[in-house]
């Protein structure tokens, strides 16, 4: 079975061990899919990179302004500049969408994580084939 697998979780997740444990029990992986940000994501990269397995990095695209509306933008307290407040949970779709993953694993995490929580189990509920691995409880 070829696995691509989306790994989320919180910027301030560090249990490498967790990550490593959790990923090792799924391979063979194809591929690791994650939002390109610290903590579980970075974890994951380097999980894919140790193991010689493909990654592929979705980042948010905080900076991009052109149509976001004035309701969805915010000011960044160190940069003093603009940015679109919803763009981590555009990037998590587009994970969904493009990524195609067939596993979806989730560490302990914030508002981001649960947003992407939410969309995989809605994804599955409209018929989409992913296995879901909550690992949110066990991974604080």
């Amino acid at each position: 079975m070829n696995r691509r697998v989306l790994v989320t979780g919180g910027r301030a997740f560090a249990d490498r061990v967790a990550v490593f444990r959790t990923l090792d029990a799924l391979q063979p992986i194809e591929c690791v899919i994650h939002g390109d940000a610290t903590g579980a994501d970075a974890l994951a990269r380097e999980w894919a990179r140790v193991r010689g397995v493909p990654d592929e990095a979705y980042a948010a695209d905080w900076e991009n302004l052109e149509g976001v509306p004035a309701s969805r933008r915010r000011i960044n307290r160190r940069t003093r500049r603009y940015y679109n407040v919803t763009a981590g949970f555009e990037r998590n779709q587009r994970m969904l969408d493009h990524a195609q993953p067939t596993h979806v694993i989730a560490f302990a995490g914030g508002r981001g994580t649960n947003d992407m929580v939410g969309r995989t189990i809605r994804a599955r509920a409209a018929g989409a084939a992913i296995e879901f691995v909550d690992m949110r409880e066990v991974s604080q």
